[in-house]
């Protein structure tokens, strides 16, 4: 399906849909196209270093998260688009009418927002921007992987790419983690 000025153009290659929408529009010669190359190359920090550990450390201090503690504004967009995000809350219910009983609920949960890894007696975790999306960068392109022996969490959909209003590239991310490891390698060399 391609929209224009004119209206839509569609492929229709069911008889019986073709049958059904016969006399809504006119015939045109179309044939789609399709995309046959993504438009951005990303190259994960597993390929020019096969330790997960090694990358952590290298990455959990390194000075290229400090430019999204200004550009991040923790709305957690990103997560809530991305088919991977799982992340949830449990909260305890009692109802009005009899406070005796009540009910456990999962309710769906960012770990972009501030206050998703606050614990019980104050103590809160990841308090800055940077913190929060180095946490979620690991964990969909090492963490996850080292854990479970499977590949990368994110699937390279863009959805997040789509919905931050600040226009944060995760796929530029990947791409920045990679180049800090490749240099802390050589400098190490």
């Amino acid at each position: 399906m391609r929209f224009s000025d004119e209206g839509a153009l569609v492929s229709i290659r069911d008889p019986f849909i073709e049958a059904a929408i016969q006399g809504l529009g006119q015939e045109a010669d179309y044939t789609p196209s399709f995309v046959s190359e993504n438009r951005e190359t990303v190259v994960t920090p597993d390929s020019v270093c096969r330790d997960p550990q090694k990358i952590r450390d290298i990455l959990t201090r390194h000075p290229l998260w400090d430019a999204y503690d200004s550009r991040c504004i923790s709305c957690g967009r990103c997560t809530t688009g991305c088919p991977t995000c799982t992340c949830y809350s449990v909260f305890d219910v009692a109802y009005d009418e009899n406070p005796q009983r009540g009910e456990r609920r999962r309710q769906w949960a960012s770990c972009m927002v501030p206050g998703f890894s606050d614990m019980a007696g104050g103590h809160g975790f990841r308090e800055k921007p940077s913190e929060r999306l180095r946490y979620r960068a690991l964990h969909k392109v090492n963490d996850y992987k080292a854990r479970n022996g499977i590949e990368h969490m994110c699937v390279g959909c863009g959805r997040c790419d789509d919905r931050c209003p600040q226009y944060i590239k995760f796929s530029l991310i990947i791409n920045k983690m990679t180049a800090a490891v490749r240099q802390a390698l050589a400098e190490e060399a």
